[in-house]
């Protein structure tokens, strides 16, 4: 069967068809014989080869011999459908961090020591905590400094922050601990500076100069709790 076009932008059966698809690809390497997944951490059986998130697909290797089978099964599965992978845009972690090659069978290596973003999350063989705190407080630090600027009251830039800011802190803290030093930025952000003292910390209440009360959570890391005066509160 030739293929001819694609699909219109926008069409709702987009994504059933490119899940079909992908099936196909994930069911085929899964399933071979020559590919050896790595072990299911718990278990002493269970091993773990695919995994595919829409269109970013990850394949688990024991061996590293056994990626030249794994192309093939995909340079196989893009004949049938289209859809093929760019080497330039793919990599390479090789878990012995001992391995200095730049580049396996066209594949770039992310070096030991290093990590690279993976489904908004950074991974590799590097500190993965200080990574991806690195970023969530950089990202703390532009959206905060857009949110003083650009919002027109105190209780929308808290909103702002409720709404943007904290459900990216809890991605990143459910599954990297916080180091003492991101910690230490996130409370340094919690200052009279950054949202003309909205943002307390503590267990304790607190009123800004404009008349909204704030209520700090009494445990976990929370980034705001706010009752305006016409008892709407942000989530968090």
């Amino acid at each position: 069967m030739e293929l001819n076009t694609g699909i219109r932008q926008g069409c709702p059966l987009a994504p059933l068809l490119f899940m079909l698809a992908v099936e196909v690809l994930a069911l085929a390497i899964t399933q071979d014989p020559g590919l050896t997944g790595v072990m299911v951490p718990g278990s002493s059986s269970e091993r773990h080869v695919f995994s595919a998130f829409v269109d970013d697909s990850t394949v688990f290797l024991q061996e590293v011999r056994q990626l030249p089978r794994v192309l093939d099964l995909v340079a196989t599965f893009g004949k049938l459908s289209g859809l093929t992978v760019q080497p330039s845009k793919s990599q390479v972690i090789f878990l012995n961090t001992a391995v200095s090659v730049t580049s396996y069978e066209g594949i770039p290596v992310l070096r030991s020591g290093a990590t690279t973003r993976y489904l908004g999350h950074q991974v590799g063989t590097g500190d993965l905590a200080d990574a991806n705190w690195a970023v969530r407080i950089r990202t703390v630090q532009r959206r905060l400094a857009t949110a003083t600027r650009l919002a027109t009251s105190v209780t929308f830039r808290a909103q702002i922050l409720n709404v943007i800011l904290l459900p990216g802190i809890l991605f990143t803290a459910a599954v990297f601990d916080t180091p003492a030093w991101a910690d230490l930025e996130l409370r340094n952000h919690q200052n009279p500076n950054s949202l003309e003292s909205v943002v307390i910390n503590g267990n304790k209440s607190a009123q800004s100069q404009s008349g909204t009360t704030i209520h700090a959570a009494s445990s976990g890391r929370h980034w705001i709790n706010l009752d305006s005066s016409g008892g709407e509160s942000a989530t968090h």
